[in-house]
This record gives structure tokens, C-alpha cells and sequence, in this order.
């Protein structure tokens, strides 16, 4: 089951003027709510973002819907779909003015990896690599299990981490797009500007791609020493491999959407920073890396199906 829904109330939330959400959002009933005892309030990290729409609203079921999954106990995730900036009179998606709307979409037996654009259905690239990468299980397995007692600690810390990889991405577009100083700016950015010449032209951009069934949101698109480039920020202390095939996955579709060259650059900043630059030939051979891992699946998945 999956359900899309605009959150409601948004104009009545403090604090989020500059808000840019990603990922899962929280929903918790309000029954003190004087306005609405069945109230379901949504949240983004610490952050109040509005309700799910009440029965009064053009979504007059969606209330009930995820009030019954609460009441029957069932598993379900809300994650954002989309949100946009008002800017006066004017919506747009390059955080012009202030945070305005929200689309979110409640699910039940989904892995969260899975978007839905124009009646299609695409996987993530990121959760689509972390399946295919050793290092993600060893620091499983290390941090998993060694430092945590259970797997709720584990689930929290790692929500607190991507929480703070959350507020280093929009500090550093604030930072490249507005030239605004924020405190979750990288520290060690200067060894990135005094190493190249970054003139950013856009950022978070969605993309979709049939070929390999999958979408991803980039993180900045501009020139890096006069050539285009597709930027794509961590908070780790490296670049692993996995992050090298993600970047080159979205120069690949942003140079088919620009008929040009791209290449892919790659800043973890969790360390010196560790920094990678892949010619437009290296992106390539990424991207078809990703689809030979895509075709493989689908071989097996055929194989399964003659059994």
C-alpha cells in the first residue's frame, strides 16, 4: 500500500522557514491537540512540520488510514516525496523565499527504497549500492554489534548520523549558492576551495533513469576547473568505491540530459577531506558497471521464475 498526501499546517510551524526535508519523516498522534484529538502530527528529524490531513481536507481518508495502521500495530514508514519553497506568489524547488509544502508518501511493506514517478516505479542508488559494497557490512558488523547493546541504540545513533549528514548537505549549498556561513559548514572546506576553482550552477536535482530502474538526487551540478561536474558530498572519513559508481550514475544522466561531458567529483568530509575526480571516461565505465549489476539481478530473477 502506498499513499501520497500534502501535509497540512505547515504555516503554523516555527523553525522551519529554511528547512530542506529528506528521507523518513516521524508521525505522532497529538490527543491533547484542542483543535483535533485525533490530530497526527508529522515531523522531519526535530523538527514539526505539519499533520497528515484531516477528514475535513480534499485527502479526507488519509487520517483514518494511518491512524488504523497505528491502532492495528503495523509496520509502515512516511518518507518525503517532494517539497517546495514559496517565494511570494511563486513555488519553486530552488529554495527561493521560504519552506512552504511537503508531499509525503505512507507505506506498508516497503524497504524504502523503492520511488514512484509518473506511474513508474524506480529503486534508490544509494540503498541500491550500500547492497553491494563490503564495507557497509563491516561497519555492521563493528559498530552493529560491538559498541551497541541492541539494534534500537544502533537504529538511533545511525538516525542521529544521518541527521547530521542532513544539515552538512544544506549548510554546504547555503554555503555555495547564497555564500552563507552556517555551523554545520565542514571545517576543512577550505582545502577543498583552495585545491579547485567551483562555480556551481544547480543543485538537488532528482533524476530518474529507465535504463537501470533506479533515481537519486544529486547534490550540486557546476564547473570545477571549467569542466561540468556533478558533486556529490559525505560525511565519511573517505570515498569508497560505491560512492565513486553513485557519482558516476548521476554524471552519466546529467550528461544524457545536457548532450555534454560530465564528470564526477566526490568530497568526503569526515577526514583531511578525501576528495575524488572522474573523467568523463571513468563515469561511463561507471554507469555501466551499475547496469551490468542491474542485469545480473534480472538473471536471476528469471532463472527463479523456470524453477
Amino acid at each position: 500500500m502506498e499513499k501520497q498526501f500534502s501535509v497540512a499546517g505547515i504555516n503554523f510551524c516555527k523553525g522551519i522557514d529554511d528547512l530542506r526535508p529528506a528521507g523518513l519523516l516521524t508521525i505522532k498522534p497529538e490527543p491533547d491537540n484542542k483543535f483535533d484529538p485525533l490530530a497526527l502530527a508529522v515531523w522531519a528529524g526535530e523538527h514539526k512540520v505539519g499533520f497528515v490531513p484531516g477528514p475535513k481536507s480534499r485527502n479526507k481518508e488519509i487520517q483514518k488510514v494511518v491512524q488504523g495502521l497505528i491502532d492495528g500495530g503495523e509496520a509502515f514508514q512516511c518518507e518525503v516525496v517532494d517539497y517546495q519553497y514559496r517565494d511570494g506568489e511563486a513555488w519553486n524547488s530552488q529554495h527561493k523565499g521560504k519552506f512552504g509544502s511537503i508531499k509525503a508518501m505512507i507505506s506498508n511493506g516497503s524497504d524504502g527504497n523503492i520511488r514512484e514517478h509518473d506511474g513508474k516505479c524506480y529503486g534508490r542508488i544509494s540503498g541500491f549500492l550500500d547492497c553491494y559494497h563490503p564495507e557497509g557490512i563491516e561497519f555492521l558488523m563493528r559498530w552493529g554489534i560491538n559498541k551497541f547493546k541492541n539494534f534500537g541504540m544502533y537504529k538511533s545513533w545511525m538516525g542521529k548520523k544521518a541527521d547530521e549528514g542532513t544539515a552538512m548537505h544544506t549548510a554546504l549549498e547555503c554555503y555555495f549558492r547564497d555564500g552563507e556561513r552556517g555551523a554545520d559548514l565542514p571545517s576543512n572546506l577550505s582545502v577543498l576551495e583552495e585545491g579547485f576553482d567551483i562555480r556551481p550552477i544547480s543543485f538537488e536535482e532528482r533524476m530518474y533513469d529507465d535504463v537501470t530502474g533506479l533515481s537519486g538526487q544529486y547534490d550540486m551540478y557546476g564547473k570545477i576547473d571549467g569542466q561540468a561536474t556533478v558533486v556529490d558530498w559525505k560525511s565519511s572519513k573517505k570515498v569508497y568505491p560505491h560512492h565513486k559508481l553513485q557519482a558516476c550514475w548521476y554524471s552519466y544522466n546529467k550528461a544524457r540530459e545536457l548532450d555534454i561531458a560530465v564528470g564526477a567529483m566526490v568530497v568526503a568530509f569526515g577526514g583531511k577531506p578525501d576528495i575524488w575526480v572522474g573523467t568523463y571516461d571513468q563515469v561511463v565505465m561507471g554507469y555501466n558497471i551499475i547496469t551490468y549489476i542491474v542485469q545480473c539481478q534480472e538473471n536471476i530473477k528469471q532463472l527463479r521464475g523456470t524453477r
